[in-house]
């Protein structure tokens, strides 16, 4: 049997409830073929995670300076950044970007590998460990800084501390 039959009668039963849901079919992505079906299972085991939001919110409280208003901002900007993530724009975006960098087989395995344990567990600690890994990245880079050999005559890069680091 064919991909596109094994597939069709799923996408019909999600256009009908996409369509019959309050939402409506005008914001809603709805998934065509088997690409974007499993375009669609990634972004939401990344986006729709509880770990991005986590993550915002990390990133918040490590840039924004503190103060008086410092909990009524990050209220209003976790408020703020669960509605841009909620925006079907964004998952439709999000979806035909992943489908013009993975193939379906590929996204499958992603798919695959962030419903696993170890893929739950990259999604919780990533952020936290890329923060880690630019740290030690600039540190590194501190320590080299007299091999750089710039061709123009002027000195080495400078290498800013980030916000939080």
């Amino acid at each position: 049997m064919s991909t596109a039959l094994k597939i069709g009668p799923q996408c019909l039963v999600l256009t009908l409830c996409i369509c019959l849901s309050p939402v409506g079919c005008k914001k809603a992505h709805v998934p065509t073929n088997a690409h974007a079906i499993a375009a669609t299972e990634v972004f939401h085991l990344l986006y729709r995670s509880p770990f991005f939001l986590e993550a915002a919110e990390t990133s918040w409280n490590e840039s924004e300076k503190r103060g008086p208003d410092f909990e009524a901002r990050k209220k209003e900007f976790l408020r703020w950044i669960d509605t841009v993530y909620a925006d079907k724009e964004f998952e439709n975006r999000t979806v035909q970007i992943l489908m013009k960098d993975y193939s379906e087989s590929e996204l499958q395995e992603l798919a695959k590998f962030y419903r696993s344990a170890v893929g739950q567990k990259y999604m919780r600690i990533d952020h936290s460990q890329q923060k880690a890994v630019r740290e030690a990245i600039r540190k590194v880079a501190e320590s080299h800084v007299g091999d750089y050999k710039n061709p123009s005559g002027g000195g080495p890069p400078s290498i800013p501390k980030r916000e939080g680091q």
